[in-house]
């Protein structure tokens, strides 16, 4: 019933986009409801267009990177959250995504850089601690590892124990 329903709701985008094109919320939410039918090429044209209607439009950027790491395209997916924090320094997820791709790029102390951030914005997110952790075991800071796994068990992140459990016997 959801796909029936997103194929719907882009339907009913496209006749508002054909009688008001110029709307930047109206490409942006038929993107996101390609997104979620997994038509990211399709999403990411929709995110394009939006940002060429309203280039100041955070969640739109955040979103198209997002659409970027699903179509492998790591560098292009780190400057759209790159422009998100600069549109709103204090946008969680958009720091822990860029951590996580800079992890995945092996960019290891720009990865922490931006784990740290999304704490001091979010510090009861305890995946935030965990990925932390686990590019402090990379880099062989095993004691801030280990604090990291604890923090982020302690906030109830159930792999984060298992780690802990694994290399901290």
């Amino acid at each position: 019933a959801k796909i029936k329903n997103y194929n719907s709701a882009i339907e009913d985008f496209t006749k508002s986009i054909e009688l008001k094109p110029g709307y930047a919320v109206t490409h942006y939410r038929r993107g996101l409801a390609k997104y979620c039918l997994n038509d990211f090429v399709g999403a990411l044209d929709d995110f394009n267009i939006a940002i060429s209607i309203n280039p100041q439009y955070t969640e739109i950027y955040y979103n198209r990177g997002c659409t970027k790491l699903k179509l492998s395209k790591l560098i292009e997916a780190v400057k759209d959250f790159t422009k998100v924090t600069e549109l709103n320094p204090k946008h969680f997820a958009s720091y822990f995504k860029r951590g996580t791709v800079y992890a995945n790029l092996d960019s290891f102390n720009q990865a922490i850089d931006d784990f740290d951030v999304a704490i001091m914005i979010n510090p009861e997110n305890p995946r935030t601690y965990f990925n932390r952790a686990l590019i402090k075991l990379i880099t062989e800071n095993i004691s801030g590892s280990r604090e990291d796994l604890i923090k982020a068990g302690e906030l109830g992140y159930q792999p984060a124990l298992l780690k802990l459990k694994e290399y901290f016997k």
